[in-house]
């Protein structure tokens, strides 16, 4: 008996026809759509006849000998070039036959970014597997999934391994919204987010004849609510911030000097304060930060009575607001400190200071001592900008240097146990630097940007710190090299590096001249995105951008125009 086997009916027809006419043709076997054979006999007149149905195994597609194809990959979604829109949505694999469910699970299907395990749940179906991650995508991130050869089919075939990456969609900024007016200025808003994206917005408010100095107006906080929206929660009353910080868990810890005393308010579900000034023994006199670590302890920085730097450590407990002291030590005691800042190694608290001799320092612990930064005769000038990576592993410091024609922008880092490196220029020194701010990601890449002075114009560059080498890269201009001038930037960054800058582009150096919000985006691996855009409304008068990033690349941000609150977000 002779047996013709084809792809599928109706085609090929020359096959068909071929048979039909064939008088050593006993039977002809076609492989239908839906992987089923079917056999065929031949009439009298070469009509095709139907002898049997057959089922073949599951997603094979027979080769010229007859024998089943591999059980592999078919296609994957969002697909190579794609980007997935739901950043909470799932990926889907169709595999070339159905999957035995049993033979799925998170060491053979796998997720990562960066090496790191995605944790999410997985979903069978057939020929298809769908991956839900726990937390939400990371925008503008970067993914790749890994399938062992653990997986099988019904028939016991094992998958031929393989693995492909799939990209999230960059985020969009919602339409500015006006936050607070009712007829009355706000000013010098500070937004914070946590990890996890709890948020805070803390801000001045007077009526619109007050006393000139913002720092003298009342208090007012506002929280992010689970739609995105700032939810004005409590007027807070007179007092000047000093410290203000956000845990995880969406603690907030905000420091108001009240005369010569001081206040730490804290919100959970309700605020409840706390006298500093009512311990330990060695009161402090003056509070200038405040900052979370990674097991809740608060750090908080302030002035003896002599002016010598003290950090204060304040373990507070979950369910209650008892105070215990955890150190309480000068660092310097030997000359005037200012333009201080705090943040946390895993080592213990990291401190960064200038003395009265305009001199940087810094001290990674109380009994450390300090570690004067800058060489010797050298004038810092300005304010230092501190960052240390989300694992607590590693720091940068930036700072101003006077030069004999003009002020250039100096860098070091430590990794924790080991040194300060020898500081290194990362301006291209062809003009006047100022207002310079550094964040870091948690492999230890840091991004610092900067205002620039170039003749007429000021724009802001930006230079990468590689942790790898330890070297930076060329500056690069975010803002136009045009009649307007760049002011006041600020920087933040997720822990894989994704970032965003934000500045006010100025219509003239008049202090009272039109502004608005521009921004630029960082994609990790890629770079900046030459392209910014402007986020305020046109020609307004914006001051006092804020702003501040989750760990899953959303973003928030709070200035003002007109004296008026505005606020965007970013996811």
């Amino acid at each position: 008996m002779a047996v013709l086997l084809v792809d599928c009916l109706p085609e090929p027809p020359s096959e068909r026809e071929r048979c039909y006419s064939d008088p050593d043709c006993d039977i002809l076997i076609a492989i239908t759509r839906h992987d089923a054979g079917v056999a065929l006999g031949t009439s009298g007149t070469g009509s095709p006849v139907v002898a049997a149905e057959m089922q073949l195994a599951e997603g094979a597609v027979p080769s010229e000998a007859g024998e089943p194809s591999e059980f592999k990959l078919v296609s994957y979604a969002p697909a190579a070039g794609e980007a997935l829109i739901d950043v909470s949505g799932p990926i889907t694999v169709t595999l070339s036959a159905s999957i035995d469910r049993e033979s799925v699970n998170s060491s053979t299907l796998r997720v990562t970014r960066n090496g790191r395990e995605v944790a999410g749940v997985l979903a069978v179906e057939g020929d298809s597997l769908a991956f839900a991650p726990h937390k939400p995508w990371v925008l503008s991130a970067r993914y790749r999934v890994h399938l062992s050869s653990d997986i099988r089919d019904l028939q016991h075939r094992s998958l031929t391994p393989t693995s492909f990456e799939f990209s999230i969609r960059a985020g969009r900024w919602s339409r500015a919204q006006l936050a607070r007016s009712d007829n009355e200025v706000a000013s010098l808003p500070r937004v914070l987010l946590s990890p996890s994206g709890h948020g805070v917005l803390s801000f001045y408010r007077a009526e619109a004849h007050a006393n000139s100095d913002p720092k003298s107006w009342p208090l007012d906080v506002a929280f992010l609510d689970r739609n995105g929206r700032w939810a004005i929660s409590q007027e807070l009353g007179l007092g000047e911030r000093r410290g203000f910080a956000i845990n995880d868990a969406g603690r907030v810890a905000l420091v108001r000097a009240q005369g010569d005393s001081f206040e730490l308010a804290q919100f959970t579900d309700r605020w409840a304060s706390i006298p500093i000034t009512s311990a330990p023994e060695a009161a402090l006199k003056f509070v200038s930060d405040a900052h979370w670590s990674a097991d809740d302890r608060l750090t908080l920085l302030g002035y003896e009575i002599d002016e010598a730097t003290l950090v204060r450590s304040l373990a507070i407990g979950r369910a209650s607001l008892h105070e215990t002291v955890l150190s309480a030590e000068g660092i310097d005691g030997s000359a005037r400190a200012k333009d201080e800042q705090i943040a946390n190694l895993k080592d213990g608290p990291l401190v960064v200071w200038t003395n009265e001799h305009d001199a940087v320092l810094a001290s990674t612990c109380a009994r450390c001592g300090a570690r004067t930064l800058t060489a010797a005769h050298v004038k810092a000038r300005g304010k230092p900008s501190v960052a240390v990576d989300s694992l607590g592993r590693s720091a940068v410091v930036l700072w101003e240097q006077a030069s004999v024609s003009w002020t250039s922008l100096w860098a070091t880092r430590i990794v924790s146990g080991g040194q300060w490196t020898q500081p290194v220029p990362i301006a291209d020194g062809r003009g006047e630097v100022r207002d310079a701010r550094v964040q870091m990601d948690e492999r230890g890449m840091a991004i610092a940007v900067w205002l620039q002075t170039d003749g007429s114009a000021v724009q802001v560059l930006s230079a990468v710190l590689d942790p790898g080498t330890g070297t930076w890269s060329s500056p690069q201009a975010l803002s136009p090299a045009a009649d307007t001038v760049s002011v006041a930037p600020t920087l933040a960054i997720e822990p894989r590096g994704n970032a965003i800058a934000m500045w006010l582009q100025q219509h003239g150096h008049d202090a009272e001249a039109k502004s608005e919000v521009h921004w630029a985006r960082y994609i990790a691996g890629v770079g900046w995105f030459s392209e910014t855009s402007v986020l305020s409304a046109a020609e307004v008068k914006a001051r006092d951008v804020s702003l501040a990033m989750d760990s899953r690349g959303r973003a928030s941000a709070a200035w003002t125009e007109n004296g008026e609150l505005w606020v965007a977000r970013y996811d």
